[in-house]
């Protein structure tokens, strides 16, 4: 008698858990709404500079390209967040095509640049927001199904962007990256997320998107598409492996002194597998053909630091590790290494509001 009803029990938390597929969620649109949304579109595009114009902003194929994909699922029942204004050219195409925008930066004149340019849009949401330090639940209460990540290109930052995206915006099911041609770390973290199965069938768009290299004025030649657009996938965006190499990290001596000051800037640096120090010149590192499954643990050698060889261990996020000497039966903790750029933000944060 009660194997009927646990069935039922259990079919009940499978609705309950159970999320649609974007397509479920996401209509065609009509030939003539799929008209007036493109047609939109480009009377933004006529207003904005192309990339060669001002290299810094998305090129007109770049803003069709987003304009022809998301006008075809019915954007203008849609909300966007745009992480990056600068001068609201781009804002102002997804304030065309979306029923909402949410527009933040971390710089208030980019904010009131974009105010500026887009004066006679009532869709438009501003908001002064560190994406990287601040902290992002006040996004939470927001619906939205698309974001559009185009603030710092720095990989830590991009990663961090995407990561939050996918964890505090609802339902995103869409993630836009900018520059992905011409910044290495944002097609580093895009690439990361892709092997985790987070983000799935991203498409190029802009300039490059038919994968022959393109030109920029003052860059040169470009060998990857401007930008993708990519889906949200059905893992986790907790399972992407961060990477360590070509990274600055803060190496600590432990116990640490009161002042917490480091002893050395360290890069693991992928050419030739060189250990750099800016204390005790290079050394080398390789990894331990015995570590454990998502747990990183490098061997490597600094012949300018006392005790030369070192077992690394990392933390899960790759942020930080931990070094004891090779051989070490008790595996004393004597370095603490922290990427830099975490201790950094320390300082932005504390410095942004002075003049």
């Amino acid at each position: 008698m009660g194997m009927p009803w646990l069935r039922f029990l259990l079919l009940l938390v499978a609705v309950a858990q159970w999320r649609p597929h974007a397509d479920a969620l996401y209509a065609r649109s009509s030939e003539e709404e799929m008209a007036s949304c493109l047609a939109a579109a480009e009377t933004e595009i006529a207003r904005s500079p192309d990339k060669d114009e001002l290299h810094v902003t998305t090129s007109w194929l770049y803003k069709r390209d987003v304009a022809r994909y998301f006008c075809a699922i019915g954007s203008r029942q849609l909300s966007v967040i745009e992480l990056g204004v600068y001068q609201g050219h781009t804002t102002a195409v997804l304030a065309s095509i979306f029923g909402q925008v949410i527009a933040v930066d971390i710089e208030s004149e980019y904010l009131r640049a974009s105010l500026e340019h887009n004066r006679d849009r009532r869709n438009i949401v501003f908001l002064t927001l560190d994406t990287y330090a601040d902290d992002w639940n006040v996004l939470r209460a927001n619906n939205v199904n698309v974001a559009v990540i185009d603030a710092d290109h720095k990989y830590e930052k991009v990663r961090t962007d995407a990561h939050h995206a996918l964890s505090y915006l609802a339902p995103v099911d869409y993630l836009v990256f900018d520059d992905f041609g011409m910044e290495v770390g944002v097609r580093k973290a895009v690439g990361e997320l892709v092997e985790a199965k987070a983000l799935h069938d991203c498409q190029p768009v802009g300039r490059g998107k038919d994968e022959s290299p393109w030109w920029l004025k003052g860059y040169g030649w470009i060998n990857h598409t401007e930008g993708v657009i990519c889906r949200r996938g059905a893992g986790s965006h907790e399972a992407a492996v961060a990477d360590y190499l070509d990274i600055a990290f803060l190496l600590y001596a432990q116990p640490s002194d009161s002042l917490m000051r480091a002893s050395s800037v360290v890069s693991f640096q992928a050419e030739e597998q060189v250990l750099w120090s800016s204390a005790w010149g290079r050394g080398a590192w390789w990894r331990n053909v015995l570590e454990e499954p998502r747990k990183l643990q490098l061997s490597a050698s600094l012949p300018g630091l006392p005790n030369g060889s070192w077992d690394v261990i990392f933390n899960r996020p790759r942020t930080a590790f931990l070094m004891s000497q090779v051989g070490d039966a008790e595996a004393k903790v004597e370095w603490f290494g922290l990427r830099a750029d975490k201790v950094n933000q320390v300082f932005i944060t504390a410095n942004e509001f002075f003049e």
